[in-house]
């Protein structure tokens, strides 16, 4: 398949640049990071908060806002929105409670801490994808809980009172719908659902994101999200017994497998957006990795990050300090010890790091040995951050200091016995 792109549409590291590489390593990272697991996971708790969530949302808007009539339309709107499959039956279940119990204080509170699992779920699935530690008391890891909690029963009362307006200043317009309104419609759904995503996102998202990528990676998976529902409703009408196995429990096992499916959706837009943050991360690790090559990858990206040196032109001098560490892009570089030549090193190599990891000064001095010689500077923080998300990288450049350091030694060896042989 990846060689019939490339005969398309020549190589896509090259053609299509950062989207691609993105998509590319975002499926790797879902992978990794286990996304369908933790995708049921989330179904799981997702499902058994959701009766409780309703619950609350109905009660407030129906005890503090509007009329119950009201609330219970806006609160079908919603769900049919979220759940196109048996939403019927989650909201009979949710009348059925909400109508026969007189709600206290307690029963409230009882009612939010059962949708705190779920908080806690998505917030630490979130940060294993941005590779975030949360280390913190237990009272404050509560807190935090509670307080996601309470902002996405903000946000929805907020989607249900939107669906509220919403539905009534279009209804003089949905008797005899006009193209334009038509076309409007198809246009405000995605961006309307791209702002709900936007604003969940940021409520659990660990890390504080450019708002471009945060819209890029809400956008996304709102498209995603909007594709999925007309091809799961279509996979149902055409498989009516799909589920018949679970017998009365058939609407429960459907609906859990949909938010199954709206978890893997949520999961990957998270995905796209944490590497579209560390973009530049993915394309020196990718270097450093050879999984991308200098030749055939993104060369125009590539360039942005790199620095031109002439023939003759000092990149590092032995002695002084370094926090940065070279990857020859294009050219060759030669390393010198004390005025003597050790080795020339081209494209593909990597010099510099020794001096980078362990703070010391640097040990040679590399002189740019080819005119336009071409080299990306590694910063420290960038290599930390390539180093904890791929412990394969470790064993890499650990063997290539060892080698080095053997063919230095055998140099310096042969140095010596020449000098030897002269004296």
């Amino acid at each position: 398949m990846y060689d019939k792109i490339k005969i398309l549409i020549g190589d896509p590291e090259e053609k299509l640049g950062y989207p691609y590489i993105i998509l590319r390593e975002s499926l790797k990272s879902f992978k990794r990071n286990n996304g369908l697991e933790t995708s049921a996971t989330l179904a799981f708790f997702g499902f058994f908060s959701l009766i409780p969530l309703l619950i609350l949302i109905v009660y407030l808007l129906s005890n503090v806002i509007l009329s119950s009539q009201v609330a219970m339309k806006g609160v079908e709107e919603l769900t049919e929105q979220i759940f196109p499959a048996y939403h019927k039956v989650l909201l009979k279940e949710v009348y059925a409670v909400a109508r026969q119990k007189t709600w206290g204080l307690l029963s409230i509170i009882a009612l939010f801490w059962a949708v705190t699992p779920l908080a806690s779920s998505l917030r630490f699935a979130f940060l294993k994808i941005f590779k975030e530690e949360w280390d913190a008391p237990y009272w404050k890891d509560k807190l935090v809980n509670a307080f996601a909690v309470f902002i996405i029963l903000v946000l929805f009362i907020g989607v249900v009172l939107g669906e509220i307006v919403y539905a009534s200043l279009m209804t003089p317009y949905t008797k005899s719908p006009s193209f334009l309104f038509r076309v409007f419609n198809l246009i405000a759904t995605p961006l309307l659902t791209t702002l709900v995503i936007t604003l969940f996102y940021l409520i659990f998202c660990p890390v504080k994101l450019k708002f471009t990528n945060l819209l890029v990676g809400s956008f996304i998976t709102a498209v995603l999200w909007l594709t999925t529902k007309p091809i799961f409703l279509l996979f149902l009408k055409f498989n009516p017994n799909y589920g018949v196995t679970f017998g009365s429990l058939k609407a429960i096992f459907i609906l859990i497998i949909w938010v199954y499916y709206q978890f893997v959706v949520i999961l990957f837009g998270m995905e796209i957006m944490a590497n579209i943050r560390r973009r530049e991360t993915l394309l020196l690790s990718g270097l450093l990795q050879k999984s991308i090559s200098v030749r055939k990858g993104p060369r125009r990206i590539l360039d942005r990050f790199a620095g031109s040196y002439s023939r003759g032109e000092v990149v590092c001098r032995e002695g002084e300090e370094g926090f940065d560490m070279f990857y020859i892009l294009s050219g060759a570089v030669e390393i010198r010890r004390k005025e003597k030549a050790l080795r020339v090193m081209k494209e593909g190599e990597y010099f510099g790091e020794m001096a980078m990891l362990l703070r010391t000064p640097r040990t040679a001095t590399v002189i740019a040995v080819e005119d336009d010689t071409r080299l990306i500077k590694i910063r420290e923080d960038n290599f930390e951050t390539i180093l904890r998300e791929n412990p394969k990288i470790v064993h890499s450049i650990l063997k290539e200091m060892a080698e080095r350091v053997k063919k230095t030694n055998e140099l310096l060896e042969e140095i010596e016995r020449e000098k030897g042989g002269q004296g």
